[in-house]
């Protein structure tokens, strides 16, 4: 499992949305790691795309996200992971952050299993996950596509700086 990222719903939509799958498969190649998700990822992510107001070209953005899916290694948390995932919510909650249910689940399988990279374009959730497992694990990789606006750089110009380490 050390050679999976694990790819949240929100990337995947963003990734999918600017046409960059075959720009991620192959920063995560190169770095000897393989994209992975949780298998309800297929189904949200597609209908998201699908349903999604903001998009112009949607067709191609479901397209993109065949093609990413292609090369998902496909993750069921265990009913361990599920409970542990809840346990994270509910902190975040306690703690008034904001981790959703997908998020803590892809927490949960990068902590347990050894997973080598989550990958995120939240930074509330990094900062919710960071709040919430402290020091209590060796420094899972946790990695994010900056929130930014999309006038001010292409997503091939933000996945190119994320390969950079930018």
């Amino acid at each position: 499992m050390n050679s999976c990222s694990l790819v949240d719903n929100d990337l995947a939509i963003k990734i999918s949305s600017y046409g960059l799958p075959s720009e991620l498969i192959a920063v995560l190649s190169a770095k000897g790691l393989s994209p992975a998700a949780l298998q309800v990822a297929i189904f949200v992510v597609r209908n998201r795309l699908r349903r999604s107001r903001q998009l112009n070209e949607r067709d191609r953005a479901v397209k993109s996200f065949e093609q990413l899916s292609s090369h998902l290694t496909i993750l069921e948390p265990t009913p361990g992971e599920i409970e542990l995932a809840a346990a994270y919510e509910a902190k975040a909650q306690a703690l008034n952050l904001q981790l959703d249910t997908g998020e803590s689940q892809l927490l949960a399988v990068l902590l347990s299993r050894s997973a080598a990279l989550f990958l995120t374009r939240d930074k509330r959730a990094i900062v919710a996950i960071e709040e919430i497992i402290g020091d209590q694990f060796e420094h899972p990789k946790i990695g994010c596509l900056e929130q930014g606006n999309p006038v001010a750089a292409s997503g091939r110009q933000k996945l190119i700086a994320v390969r950079q380490g930018g």
